[in-house]
């Protein structure tokens, strides 16, 4: 019986073999665009190979993000990156009786509090930075700054003329400072791991 090849699917090949069954070829390119072709017993197994390695564009677009990018989404050609926050940030929903359900997502106070931290603090900071650039020297740097930064009046109250009344200038409390160094250390965190190429055995 000869070996002809026969394509099975874009990038995939199968041939047979002296007993009678079949081998199948997963031709593929890593980062640098080099080709690599790996043989299986089983067309799954080719399939995984390729399904591992198409997302490894993914993960170089993602080396080069800036923290901005990273955070709120961009689109670079035909890659497209939906952002950290439409990832993560689902709202927990409620049931008729207005419970809410115990699955894996954030109250709305929540989501609304980490917005908070990623647009007032976070982003002004690090918006143009890249991301794998964010090392614990610069979340030091960081956490020092935001324990020097006055607390903004988001609701100032006015006298009789419409003049602004002037409050006692206060620094950002402990717990803001704390719970936005705890946001950027998940944010890193998913996008290590998100940037890391797909180990291929």
């Amino acid at each position: 019986m000869s070996r002809k090849t026969e394509k099975v699917e874009a990038g995939i090949y199968k041939y047979p073999n002296a007993d009678g069954s079949f081998s199948y070829v997963a031709m593929v390119r890593d980062g640098s665009g080099k080709q690599i072709s790996k043989t299986f017993g089983k067309l799954s197994e080719a399939r995984d190979l390729r399904a591992k390695y198409r997302a490894e564009p993914e993960s170089t677009q993602l080396k080069k993000a800036t923290f901005g990018q990273y955070v709120n989404g961009f689109k670079k050609g035909s890659f497209e990156w939906p952002g950290w926050t439409n990832i993560h940030f689902h709202v927990r929903p409620t049931d008729e009786q207005g419970m809410l359900s115990n699955d894996d997502t954030y109250r709305v106070s929540t989501v609304k509090g980490y917005r908070t931290i990623i647009d007032c603090y976070l982003i002004p900071e690090l918006e143009t930075t890249f991301v794998h650039l964010i090392d614990g020297a610069r979340c030091r740097s960081l956490e020092a700054k935001l324990r020097m930064r006055e607390k903004e009046d988001r609701y100032p109250k006015e006298d009789d003329k419409g003049n602004v009344i002037p409050k006692p200038k206060q620094l950002l409390a402990g717990k803001t400072v704390h719970n936005a160094m705890r946001l950027l250390s998940v944010i890193l965190e998913d996008a290590r791991e998100d940037a890391s190429p797909r180990s291929i055995r």
